[in-house]
């Protein structure tokens, strides 16, 4: 399912205890060692109305590749502000963060989903687009 342009990513869940993650990430080539403020702008699209329980949307900036679900991001509920059930929706998200690159330039952006109640579901995630601003040294 494509919002805009010619493919989105499907981040599917079998959410078996609750409890699971998924997410996607990418690292990024910044100047070493110095802070950067990062606006993470996406399309979701989502079937998550009114009548179903929201699962979490996952959305930082890390230093190192997330590997464990504690290392990401809470940002949102997953709703698509439908009060009825229409299937999938695609709703913009905005979400502006501070981060440090490592020695090495690096810094990994990760978006993803947190499935908080049993079922399966899939989201899309489209049209994504990243602004780094480096951090003043006096900043």
């Amino acid at each position: 399912m494509v919002h805009s342009g010619a493919g989105a990513a499907a981040l599917a869940l079998d959410n078996t205890n609750a409890t699971a993650k998924v997410w996607m990430e990418k690292v990024f080539e910044v100047q070493p060692g110095r802070a950067h403020d990062i606006e993470l702008s996406f399309d979701v699209g989502s079937a998550d109305w009114a009548g179903a329980e929201e699962w979490r949307l996952l959305a930082g900036a890390h230093t190192e590749s997330p590997q464990t679900a504690a290392e990401l991001t809470i940002q949102d509920a997953s709703g698509n502000g439908s009060a009825t059930d229409d299937g999938v929706v695609f709703l913009e998200k905005r979400y502006a963060m501070r981060a440090t690159a490592d020695e090495e330039g690096r810094l990994f952006l990760a978006i993803g989903l947190w499935g908080t109640t049993m079922g399966s579901r899939t989201y899309f995630v489209d049209n994504v687009h990243v602004l780094f601003t480096r951090v003043s040294l006096g900043g």
